[in-house]
């Protein structure tokens, strides 16, 4: 019995952009979610972007004020846990550049990393990206990072 080749119909599937995925196809979704920073991910780092259009996006600008603080401080004490201490929570969250609508109407305090979602964000993309290290409790810049 003779089977059809599937590899066509699925390399179509997989590619094809979906709306419940915002236009991106199961194939970039896969990228995205599993090797965000790959040389397949939709997305990408650019080097040609002026500074004036970074400095419109508020979470460039959080992510620029968090390492500015690690090169200030030199290193950054984490909790126990491997949070942020609540001095640097207090610092990035004051630029308010991303805020929490939960602690604006003054329901919640800031007091812990996970309270604000763009703060845990920046945390852990600055990590993945390699920009800073954690060692021994610690987070500090790495050497390719220039603030």
């Amino acid at each position: 019995m003779n089977h059809p080749d599937f590899e066509p119909a699925r390399l179509l599937l997989n590619n094809r952009p979906l709306d419940d995925f915002y236009g991106l196809s199961p194939a970039e979704m896969h990228h995205l979610l599993y090797d965000a920073y790959g040389e397949k991910s939709p997305l990408g780092l650019r080097s040609d972007i002026e500074n004036s259009t970074l400095d419109g996006i508020p979470f460039f600008r959080m992510t620029e004020e968090f390492l500015r603080i690690i090169s200030r401080d030199k290193s950054i004490k984490l909790t126990p846990l491997g949070a942020l201490p609540r001095k640097t929570l207090h610092e990035l969250y004051g630029h308010k550049l991303i805020t929490e609508d939960i602690i604006e109407a003054g329901f919640s305090k800031l007091s812990r990393e996970q309270d604000s979602t763009a703060i845990t964000t920046v945390h852990l993309n600055t990590l993945v990206l390699g920009v800073v290290k954690k060692a021994k409790g610690r987070l500090s810049l790495t050497k390719k990072t220039r603030v």
